[in-house]
């Protein structure tokens, strides 16, 4: 019989490993184009690190008065789950 503990799963791809990878810039940017909103590298690159519908909701809070001007109305939870990548 096993004891203690006999691994560890750590996800820091993006973080600590790979730091500086484009991967998830691009699949955020692919996301966000499919639901018909362009968000830059900057904008998604801000908040690199976050959990993934985190991050998405803080991308479309940072651009909020583009988005307004763009759908006429403020993004909302909904939007956020709309443009959530797939990895």
């Amino acid at each position: 019989m096993l004891k203690g503990v006999q691994g560890v799963i750590c996800d820091w791809a993006g973080t600590m490993v790979d730091f500086g990878s484009l991967s998830p810039v691009a699949a955020f940017k692919e996301a966000f184009e499919r639901y018909g909103f362009e968000v830059s590298f900057k904008e998604i690159r801000t908040f690199m690190g976050m959990l993934k519908f985190e991050h998405t909701k803080a991308i479309l809070e940072l651009s909020k008065e583009r988005f307004f001007k763009q759908f006429g109305r403020y993004p909302n939870e909904e939007d956020a789950k709309s443009c959530l990548p797939l990895f």
